[in-house]
Parts: structure tokens; C-alpha cells; sequence
């Protein structure tokens, strides 16, 4: 099962002031919704499912779009910044890289390789039920060992388990966590109410996606600081009971 489009309808919120996070625009923020039609008009359908945010910059565990927002990012130690946005070490080996000889020149900078099909074909696969990846080249390689470096030197692993010690799941342990949610009444998942506490956790500063399985998916950089981590979980929960009461 895949996660439902995020609706492109900018939604009132109140203003969020704390040392991690800050909201002082409307999600999605108006001025960005011609930005992202034109990104859903070029992408596959799947890549729809995403927070409808633009991201400018990214350092540690902390994501900025343009329009003076920021989020505590409980999503990319799933994807690609296990040990934190733009490490300096992960910088300095991308910055080492001056000359690579490639067949492709696709991006006229970094190497890339793409999968061009009709739309028909393309859009099968709907929000969520496909990832994309980069990988296989010099500059990548040289990036992802200094990331597994920073990772074992800055002992990254164990202060996750530090952090993570202090959140409880079901399913999962430290950083790597899912929480499930279930519709009292029947015992099955309740994705409606997941995926809206989701949408609501980034209109409060926390970045999260929708995943249409009823569960909340929480995979912070392995960098994230203790005090950061519970105010995201603390956001989570205010979430939860807001919207369970909204809907009881």
C-alpha cells in the first residue's frame, strides 16, 4: 500500500520560535506551490508523496527552506545523512574530488544516470512504493567512506543509542523507530489519523512523511542532539492527542 499525494492547499499555522524550529509561513507555503507543480509535472507520481516543502539548506539535523522556515529532520537517517547535513569531513571529500572521467555528462556536473519511460509506465508506482538512489561513481564513493568515517569516529552509533534510549517503541530501537497507530474499534491501523499527525508535525517544525500503513516513520541523522530529539517527540504528541480528540 502507498501513501496518498500531499495536497498542494497552503494550511494556516501558528508560529513556532525554539532553539530548532521555526514556522512563520503557511504550509505549503504559497509562493512555492508553482515550484512544486512544476517538480510533480516532471517527476513520476510516486515522488508525490512527499512534505510539500522546499529545502534551501541542511546542516546537522536541521532543514531550511527559503521563506524563513525550519524543521528538526526526523527523516534522513533512513535516506542520506546518517551522521548530519553537510558534515564538514563529508564536504571536504566531495571538495577533494577535481577531475572524474565519466561516459555520461547528463547533469554537466556531478555524474548522474537516468530512467526516461512513457508517463503511463512511470506513473504505475504510486507515492511511496518507489525510491530513487545515487550511487556507483567517484565522487559518491568518496563521500558516502567519509560519512561511514565520521560516523565511527565521532562514536555516532553509540550517542544514537544515548539519544534513542529515551523513546520507546514497539517497533524498532535508538533512532531507527516506527510508531503505530490503530483504530480503537477494529485494531487496524488507523492511516488516516498517521498520515494527518505527519502533515501536522510539519506544519509545527517537524519533518516527517506520510506513509499510508498507519505508522509514524522516525529516522533522525544519527547526529541529532538529545535535547532536540524530545522536543520533536514532544511535537509528535501534542500532534497525536490534538487530532485524536479532533476526531473523537
Amino acid at each position: 500500500m502507498g501513501m496518498k499525494s500531499t495536497a498542494l492547499k497552503p494550511v494556516a499555522t501558528e508560529r513556532v520560535e525554539t532553539r530548532y524550529r521555526r514556522i512563520v509561513t503557511p504550509v505549503p507555503v504559497p509562493e512555492s506551490i508553482p515550484i512544486i507543480e512544476r517538480l510533480r509535472a516532471v517527476e513520476p507520481v510516486s515522488m508525490s508523496g512527499m512534505p510539500p516543502t522546499l529545502w534551501q539548506e541542511a546542516e546537522g539535523f536541521a532543514v531550511r527552506d527559503p521563506y524563513g522556515n525550519q524543521w528538526i529532520d526526523f527523516t534522513s537517517g533512513i535516506l542520506v545523512a546518517n551522521s548530519g547535513h553537510s558534515h564538514p569531513r563529508v564536504l571536504d571529500a566531495i571538495h577533494q574530488i577535481t577531475l572524474i572521467l565519466l561516459g555520461k555528462g547528463l547533469s554537466s556536473s556531478v555524474p548522474v544516470s537516468a530512467v526516461i519511460g512513457p508517463r503511463w509506465l512511470m506513473d504505475l508506482p504510486v507515492p511511496g512504493e518507489m525510491s530513487t538512489t545515487h550511487g556507483g561513481n567517484p565522487l559518491c564513493a568518496r563521500a558516502s567512506l567519509a560519512n561511514l568515517e565520521v560516523i565511527e569516529e565521532e562514536r555516532l552509533v553509540e550517542a544514537s543509542a544515548r539519544t534513542g534510549a529515551r523513546v520507546h517503541s514497539v517497533h524498532g530501537r535508538g533512532l531507527f523507530i516506527t510508531v503505530h497507530l490503530n483504530q480503537p474499534e477494529t485494531g487496524e491501523p488507523d492511516i488516516a489519523l498517521a498520515d494527518a499527525v505527519a502533515e501536522e508535525a510539519v506544519r509545527r517544525g517537524v519533518m516527517l512523511f506520510t506513509t499510508g500503513r498507519g505508522c509514524l516513520k522516525i529516522a533522525p541523522p544519527l547526529s541529532i542532539e538529545l535535547e532536540a530529539a524530545l522536543e520533536a517527540v514532544g511535537v509528535l504528541r501534542e500532534c497525536v492527542l490534538a487530532l485524536k480528540d479532533r476526531r473523537s
